[in-house]
């Protein structure tokens, strides 16, 4: 029998809203759920989750070029130079107040790397019907070379109303010469 987290997390939601209209302690709605043996199988997905979506990481591949790692949650603005912003602490050429962005940004492999598959015995949530989470590789070239063993953070921003993703926005990085 699969088990649906949209269906536990709707489960947790009646829940909780069942114990405010009998002023009834949220926690006690909890404590009961958690005794459930259906609900105590499943998987605390949220460690995954928070890992898989926004910034991964960052890095240089060269004095003038950074590769960021975005995982699932992204939007057509990661491809985009002016949604991205390079700081460099104590690079003038990345001075925070110069709001220095990327000349270029290019998708290396969009979305072509699983990350993280639904376990088996779980069923994707319908309204979203996602089985994978996935990571993207998107190319910076830089206006000026990087220092060498200079700290460096790409803020994605995002353009306009867009944003690069809906989860963590930045990373950081310090600069080694290959």
């Amino acid at each position: 029998m699969k088990t649906s987290l949209l269906a536990a997390a709707s489960m947790i939601a009646l829940a909780a809203s069942i114990a405010l209209a009998a002023d009834i302690h949220v926690d006690s709605a909890a404590a009961a759920l958690d005794a459930d043996p259906g609900v105590a199988r499943l998987a605390d997905l949220k460690p995954l989750a928070l890992q898989a979506h926004g910034l991964r990481r960052a890095g240089a591949t060269s004095p003038t070029t950074v590769q960021v790692v975005i995982g699932a949650s992204m939007t057509g603005a990661a491809g985009k130079a002016e949604a991205y912003r390079i700081i460099g602490e104590g690079d003038p050429a990345y001075a925070y107040r110069d709001f220095v962005r990327p000349v270029k940004a290019a998708i290396l492999n969009e979305r072509k790397n699983a990350e993280f598959t639904v376990p088996e015995g779980f069923a994707a949530p319908k309204a979203a019907d996602i089985r994978s989470l996935t990571r993207t590789v998107v190319e910076l070239t830089l206006p000026a070379p990087l220092k060498e063993g200079g700290a460096y953070h790409v803020v994605a921003i995002g353009v306009g109303s867009e944003m690069v993703t809906a989860g963590k926005t930045a990373a950081s990085f310090i600069y080694r010469a290959a």
